[in-house]
């Protein structure tokens, strides 16, 4: 299954940072590893687990895992959820067992690399796959004035 909304986000992410001095080159490597969102049925699960568990990605892989409840969300969310995943690997940062501390690192970069995204936190309800209302408590989100000009990027 291709998550369009979703791969269409991570190329509009791409694209801004390409053409930002300080993310070039991590876009350029992203780029040639070949950064891509694959829909997991594994994702499918946790996300029906757990309303914001979208997204997971593994040490030493460029496949930002997702379930097609990322299809679902908003834009702002959506991209949140990818700049943390994209966070995740840059700096190869992950879970051990029991310790979620990288989730503050990672949050950390996102904050300080992007301080124009204006990435905090919120409540945002979504339709599931299957098409119940949720709510994902907490989870990340971009503004909508960024949102809107990776839109604009994306676009041409």
């Amino acid at each position: 299954m291709r998550l369009n909304k979703t791969q269409d986000s991570l190329y509009a992410i791409l694209s801004y940072m390409w053409g930002l001095p300080k993310t070039k080159a991590l876009a350029k490597k992203l780029y040639a590893h070949g950064l891509q969102v694959v829909h997991s049925e594994e994702g499918d699960d946790f996300n029906k687990r757990r309303a914001r568990q979208f997204c997971h990605v593994f040490p030493n892989s460029y496949d930002i895992h997702c379930s097609k409840a990322l299809e679902n969300v908003s834009e702002r969310v959506r991209i949140g959820i990818l700049l943390h995943e994209i966070g995740h690997i840059a700096l190869q940062a992950f879970h051990d067992e029991g310790d979620d501390s990288c989730e503050v690192v990672v949050d950390s970069w996102v904050n300080e690399t992007f301080p124009e995204a204006d990435y905090k936190f919120a409540h945002h309800k979504y339709a599931s796959s299957a098409g119940r209302k949720r709510t994902a408590k907490s989870i990340e989100h971009v503004s909508a004035e960024f949102a809107d000009l990776l839109g604009k990027i994306h676009n041409g």
